[in-house]
């Protein structure tokens, strides 16, 4: 696919460019100047593409004429920004692929405002399609709407466009490896993988966010942990502890830690290093390895509670016993076992909260195609945070990506996101 422009040809009267052909660095100077020729030359050459680009992006979107001009008068605006001419279609793609994701972005904050069902999608002329081909098209964009945006403009820049990788990752402005992620995120849940996908109606939206604001009503704090994937981003097992206000020292948290069921022959899990500093905001994190075994723990640092555990270990296989999530400082009890309900995940725009994130890998496990970023983004925009942020306000998230082993067999590899809630003191 072309990404410049070689020859433009724009028929004018006294003044204008006349019959002739237009360069590349001739037509930014006039759109530079303000020139009402080269403003009118850009539109008659790059209208089509536009529209195409929005309508492979968006699908049949009803305010398709409105995104199109809305693209023109940004460049418009911008074209002081363009430094190469020959890049103009690849710049002005760059603004399209912005101005439609607004549009998605916009169009879900409608729906989770105010939980109406998802839009129908503008009909395609009868005259364009059979009843098949339009009924497919339709099908395939409400799959579309699923996904984030970013993976849906990746997709379809790719696979509908039909644009070379690096130009979509021109287009969208982000590294070659950042489109390779997004579009392997697709790739992923095509074969069934990705479990969230596509995201809830908004219906059980609603419905899981009310169940959560009723648990937590009466709650002070509230530490949600969740198991995320770190390939398709689906989230495996999620776990609520809920109690009054306990912040702890460093030795607090590790007494906290240390009255945890002891799992798979681990004596203390409340040892080693502190890796979140001397007095964290959100856990405090401790991490140890002692010859081919090791273990990971976080305290809560609002209220002390041990809000997860894990094994580490160098060896052929990982350890049989099950991870601890929601054990109380003094109130030893076996392993919460993950939840694996519906948490509602891409419900909602995630809020702006504090973050941290920890690489804790031991060897080599399987490569993540996704971020610790982009795993927050899945916990924090869930129907299950929402609930909770009802009655409790958030206060920060932490990401651990997290691998038990480095075993061949099972090459283990999940974020563990945990986030914080609490009322003021």
């Amino acid at each position: 696919m072309a990404g410049t422009i070689k020859l433009i040809r724009v028929v004018g009267g006294a003044g204008e460019a006349g019959a002739r052909a237009i360069e590349p660095d001739q037509l930014v100077r006039g759109l530079k100047a303000c020139e009402p020729w080269a403003e009118r030359a850009l539109l008659r050459a790059e209208t089509a593409h536009v529209e195409r680009l929005l309508a492979r992006m968006l699908g049949f979107h009803a305010e398709l004429d409105d995104l199109t001009q809305e693209v023109f008068i940004r460049a418009f605006a911008r074209i002081g920004d363009l430094r190469e001419p020959e890049s103009l279609r690849a710049w002005l793609s760059s603004i399209a692929v912005f101005v439609a994701r607004e549009a998605i972005r916009r169009k879900r904050r409608r729906r989770w405002l105010v939980f109406l069902p998802p839009e129908q999608p503008a009909d395609l002329p009868a005259s364009a399609a059979s009843f098949e081909a339009r009924n497919a098209l339709r099908v395939f964009y409400e799959v579309l709407d699923g996904f984030a945006a970013e993976e849906r403009i990746a997709f379809t820049l790719r696979f509908v466009e039909g644009m070379e990788l690096t130009e979509v990752a021109e287009a969208c402005q982000v590294s070659l490896a950042t489109i390779k992620r997004r579009l392997s995120l697709i790739a992923q849940c095509s074969e069934g993988v990705c479990l969230n996908h596509p995201a809830p109606s908004a219906t059980t939206c609603a419905s899981i966010a009310s169940q959560t604001a009723a648990a937590v009503a009466d709650e002070e704090t509230c530490t949600v942990v969740v198991r995320v994937d770190s390939v398709s981003l689906a989230a495996t097992g999620h776990v609520l502890v809920c109690g009054p206000r306990n912040v702890v020292d460093e030795a607090g948290a590790r007494a906290s830690a240390n009255a945890a069921p002891k799992v798979d022959g681990f004596e203390k899990i409340g040892t080693g290093d502190v890796l979140s500093g001397s007095a964290p905001s959100d856990v405090w994190l401790f991490h140890e390895i002692i010859g081919d075994f090791g273990h990971i723990s976080a305290v809560s640092a609002a209220n002390g509670a041990t809000v997860f555990w894990g094994s580490l270990l160098w060896s052929a296989a990982p350890l049989t016993g099950p991870t601890l999530a929601g054990v109380r400082v003094g109130a030893p009890q076996a392993p919460t076992a993950w939840g694996t309900t519906e948490i509602g995940s891409g419900c909602h725009p995630s809020p702006a909260v504090a973050r941290r994130d920890w690489e804790i890998r031991v060897g080599q496990n399987t490569d993540p195609t996704a971020t610790p970023e982009q795993a927050a983004e899945r916990v924090l925009g869930s129907a299950l945070l929402h609930g909770v942020s009802a009655n409790l306000p958030l206060t920060n998230a932490v990401t651990l990506h997290y691998g038990v082993s480095v075993s061949t067999t099972h090459p283990i590899s999940e974020y563990i996101v945990i986030v914080n809630a609490a009322k003021s003191p």
